[in-house]
């Protein structure tokens, strides 16, 4: 049956949501997602050129119904929630053979999330899913971590893991498991497609605490229903961000290891400087912050240099000296500094004063070359300078080009500040 002449294209809306196909006894036969339902539902009714498998479910359905929603974000959910309800015929396996991803979480004190093929053969007290893009999976759970923490460690670990020290991790032990179990709730929920029922619960929670007069724990319970509200309600672009993202901090992984004998565990926290000026009357610095690949402006960082007439790499020095001085502050794994060899002979020895030379990577980037100058180490400390230039499509080099953008962005508007106030 030929779908296209039954519909209206005009009535579906140019807005995320998920659609799916039904046969003549009203049985779904596949569920899928769209960033726009009206130009994704096209593609499969107009487009010549189909897939063996997408046309023999076409020739079996005769129905198409729609659920329009309003971001990206809660498409895949609804999208996954669909899927596990109705197991349409043609939602299968990948093309490896392989199953979808589940989100699943285990049933024990301090419960932990993680990723399975086959959650039915665990010991778990959620799990929702199949996901067919896994890559959005973990971006999702990479913005829900954000909001409600969770660990994600091995049982038995004494000591608080890095994820704790980043703010992703509530620290079972520090926390109680009753305290803890509350965001556990709050992740069932929303992978449960309850955010509306999230929001009214966390409300609710607000309200009462602020009420008992713990204003501090209101002020956090209102940070998450703001941030939850801008994860379901924005209109967030999934897909490749966060291949892309894990490219580039894979990439700069294998940079620091090759040429700076550094190996993290992983690039938790990267941070870029800049330097901005207007003559010798003001010198301003910025400091910004990616946490796991993306900019963290909570965390970004200003200042105003002390020392007036010095020239930009002895104020980069002067900047990393009095950031490094905030012991307070988490140490990055990366260094970047927007400039080349003046810049970065300038900063190593405020590293090698703190004995940080050997642990935090250091890179520069040079505008308009786009290449980056890299101090190599040897056993005796530095043995030279590096300079790689990186395909211009490089997801590596890409994460450095939005960290020194931004980095010089900030600098610039402080700049632009402080400019104002003398004039």
């Amino acid at each position: 049956m030929n779908l296209s002449k039954k519909i209206d294209f005009k009535k579906i809306p140019q807005k995320p949501g998920v659609y799916f196909f039904k046969d003549k006894d009203q049985k779904v036969l596949y569920v899928g997602k769209a960033i726009s339902l009206r130009t994704r539902i096209k593609q499969y009714l107009q487009k010549p050129s189909l897939g063996p498998k997408i046309r023999a479910m076409l020739a079996t359905a005769s129905k198409l119904s729609f659920v329009e929603v309003g971001s990206d974000v809660q498409a895949v959910i609804l999208e996954a929630k669909l899927i596990k309800q109705y197991r349409p015929k043609y939602n299968v396996s990948l093309k490896d053979g392989k199953r979808h991803l589940y989100l699943g979480i285990s049933k024990e004190e301090y419960p932990k999330i993680g990723l399975f093929r086959r959650p039915e053969l665990e010991t778990l007290l959620f799990w929702a899913g199949p996901f067919p893009s896994s890559g959005t999976l973990k971006q999702i759970l990479r913005w829900v971590r954000k909001i409600f923490p969770y660990c994600s460690c091995k049982a038995g670990r004494k000591r608080p893991c890095l994820y704790y020290q980043i703010g992703l991790c509530p620290g079972p032990g520090i926390v109680g498991p009753e305290a803890y179990r509350k965001n556990i709730n709050s992740i069932i929920l929303f992978f449960s497609g309850k955010s509306e029922t999230l929001l009214k619960k966390l409300n609710k929670r607000m309200k009462t605490l602020a009420k008992e007069l713990k204003f501090e724990q209101a002020a956090e319970v209102k940070k998450q229903i703001f941030y939850l509200e801008q994860l379901i309600f924005s209109q967030r672009r999934l897909k490749g961000t966060s291949l892309q993202i894990e490219q580039g901090l894979a990439g700069l992984k294998k940079i620091l290891i090759k040429f700076q004998k550094i190996d993290p565990f992983c690039l938790a926290r990267i941070e870029g400087y800049d330097i901005a000026n207007l003559g010798s009357k003001i010198i301003v610095g910025s400091m910004v912050v990616l946490e796991n690949g993306e900019p963290s402006s909570g965390q970004y960082r200003r200042f105003k240099i002390m020392k007036l007439g010095q020239d930009d790499p002895a104020a980069l020095a002067e900047m990393v000296t009095r950031r490094l001085n905030h012991q307070e502050w988490i140490y990055p794994q990366l260094v970047l500094i927007d400039g080349g060899r003046p810049q970065l002979q300038a900063v190593i020895p405020v590293l090698e004063t703190k004995g940080l030379f050997k642990e935090i990577g250091l890179f520069g980037l040079v505008k308009g070359e786009e290449k980056i100058i890299i101090p190599r180490v040897g056993k005796n400390g530095k043995v030279g300078y590096k300079t790689l230039s990186l395909a211009k499509n490089s997801p590596a080099l890409k994460l450095l080009q939005v960290l020194r953008d931004e980095s010089h962005r900030f600098a610039q508007r402080y700049l632009h500040q402080k400019q104002r106030l003398i004039f």
